[in-house]
């Protein structure tokens, strides 16, 4: 098990990479070289990447080569797209909202990305993070909880905590609440085998970089 408590995503990312890079945990699947379960848990923090306009779009303004310089950038138009479609363009954010309102000590304010025809056909994608949990930690605090059955420490998990980060944002302010804690479980935090010689790469770049230290 890898936990962080690090508030700064940057410096908990390269502890937990460098954890399973070390400890090296095995994983059945053939095509992940490590795996493990992971915590993260955040201080209140604000990570720059996704906005809204005026027209409701959601929108990723970070350079993410500056972090990951082998990054593929396709992946970025996947990720806007998928979280604008499963968690802007609905009324998701308007039923927790209204429901904190009405509750605001409820532990019921839940949102689940998950359904079951993922299991069933595995041609499917499916959903990594799948449960957003938020709680009223006070009148004014606002801590929320996210659930992810996978995350890929190479090419997800970064762009992941910034949509996860600005959806908390979100949704504390359309309650005028502040930012409390975040708390991130990863029931498999991975690195896959064909991303290998980018791994390499990462590795020396991460301790080399100023920006990762």
């Amino acid at each position: 098990m890898i936990i962080t408590t690090n508030s700064d995503p940057i410096k908990s990312i390269k502890i937990s990479w460098e954890m399973l890079l070390e400890i090296g945990y095995q994983a059945w699947d053939e095509s992940v070289l490590y795996e493990s379960p992971a915590v993260y848990e955040f201080s209140p923090y604000t990570l720059p990447g996704f906005r809204l306009d005026k027209g409701g779009k959601l929108h990723y303004d970070f350079d993410i080569l500056e972090l990951f310089p082998e990054f593929d950038l396709k992946k970025i138009e996947d990720e806007t797209e998928y979280w604008e479609k499963e968690m802007i363009l609905n009324d998701k954010i308007d039923r927790i909202v209204n429901h904190l309102k009405k509750n605001i000590s409820s532990r019921r304010a839940i949102i689940s990305l998950w359904d079951d025809s993922f299991r069933e056909n595995l041609s499917m994608g499916a959903a990594c993070t799948h449960t957003f949990y938020f709680r009223a930690k006070s009148e004014k605090e606002l801590e929320m909880h996210t659930h992810a059955r996978a995350n890929d420490l190479y090419n997800c998990i970064y762009i992941d905590l910034q949509f996860i980060n600005f959806f908390h944002h979100l949704v504390a302010q359309r309650l005028g609440m502040t930012v409390g804690k975040h708390v991130h479980f990863i029931d498999a935090l991975h690195i896959y085998k064909k991303d290998s010689h980018k791994i390499i790469n990462q590795t020396d770049f991460i301790r080399q970089s100023k920006i990762w230290n």
